[in-house]
């Protein structure tokens, strides 16, 4: 891992590891009810994160695990863990995520982004990159 994306990851662990990380999360009571995080693998824990499972700071309190599993697996897909990033959210937690994506564009590929086009797709404002 170069020294960027390094330094983009340690940020990311600082900008939001104010958010505790729950063992249980909040589950949708009529669909599957409270989650343990142990209990489910990180895609299908991803997928539903945010929606019908925990909360947004759940979100952000998983989220440095998740861009780290970016990069280091193939396992997620950068779209819908990308897709959790809220244009709300304050401007210093977003300007950590351009910033790893900035890390990220100058090493492609590196794990779950294969190439410049899956790395395009999966990014809020890719003519950022061209």
């Amino acid at each position: 891992m170069s020294s960027p994306l390094a330094a983009a990851i340690a940020h990311i662990e600082t900008v939001f590891g104010g958010y505790p990380q729950r063992p249980v999360l909040a589950g949708c009571p009529h669909c599957r009810g409270d989650v343990r995080v142990e209990d489910h693998d990180l895609f299908s824990l991803t997928i539903r994160l945010g929606n019908t499972v925990g909360t947004e700071d759940d979100v952000k309190a998983l989220l440095p695990m998740l861009l780290t599993s970016l990069i280091t697996t193939g396992d997620l897909d950068p779209g819908i863990v990308l897709g959790k990033v809220s244009p709300s959210w304050p401007a210093e937690e977003r300007e950590a995520v351009d910033r790893f994506l900035d890390a990220v564009w100058q090493q492609l590929p590196i794990g779950a982004f294969y190439d410049a086009e899956t790395f395009l797709a999966a990014v809020p404002n890719p003519e950022r990159f061209n």
